[in-house]
């Protein structure tokens, strides 16, 4: 439901799907029509979850570019959040990381950083800016600590006290899913790739200060929390 007051968005293909879902049904045509409907109802800002330009063309990103594009418009009050690689998604079952099975996953050499983030705080960051009003521009911003792959799987051994058995997917086999695979697969390798191969600099989290000064959590804090469950 689309009210007067505002929305924010993150709705995507890739984590969940009903039958007949895909890329360009929910992240392409369906978010252009969620814009189309918020600008008839009179929507005083429309919040749009994507993330910062990768160095790999793949479906998702080219969808995310036509949104941002269709929102700089300027037919509805807008702003951009740009997370960079939730935590959550990526030190999950789902992607490798398996604590009951003793097991953890790498892409690439699994050593280049990344500022990984809570979605939680994603969350908060979209609170926050949706009291602020529109800020007309992307907001790109990361966790407070730069660290790589095996550096949070460390953490992990850590907190468990244990080794976990590393499975490690080289970004050859990436590259080929990348230029092979169906849009979905496409989209995938082109994310894994980006996670591979880190971030070219630090994040200061400039774009959120007078908006959402709260830290947010770092992947220690995130680890602790996972294990403590």
């Amino acid at each position: 439901t689309v009210s007067p007051g505002g929305i924010s968005v993150f709705a995507t293909a890739t984590l969940s799907r009903a039958e007949g879902d895909d890329l360009d049904s929910v992240d392409g045509r369906g978010t252009l029509a969620l814009i189309d409907a918020a600008a008839a109802q009179g929507v005083r800002h429309f919040i749009y979850t994507s993330f910062a330009n990768i160095d790999s063309d793949f479906p998702l990103q080219r969808k995310k570019r036509e949104i941002e594009a269709v929102l700089e418009e300027g037919r509805v009050p807008w702003t951009i959040l740009q997370p960079t690689h939730f935590l959550e998604v990526w030190f999950s079952p789902a992607l490798g990381l398996d604590v009951a099975a003793g097991k953890a996953r790498v892409l690439g050499t699994g050593e280049r950083p990344l500022h990984w983030v809570s979605f939680q705080d994603v969350a908060r960051i979209a609170v926050a800016v949706a009291k602020a009003g529109p800020q007309r521009k992307r907001l790109t911003f990361g966790g407070p600590e730069a660290l790589s792959q095996r550096q949070v799987i460390g953490l992990f051994e850590a907190a468990l006290g244990r080794k976990l058995e590393l499975e490690q997917v080289p970004e050859a086999a990436l590259l080929a899913q990348l230029s092979a695979g169906n849009p979905l697969e496409k989209t995938f390798a082109g994310l894994m790739l980006c996670c591979s191969k880190g971030e070219p600099q630090q994040l200061d989290n400039g774009s959120l200060r007078g908006i959402h000064d709260v830290p947010l959590m770092s992947a220690r804090q995130f680890v602790a929390a996972a294990i403590s469950v």
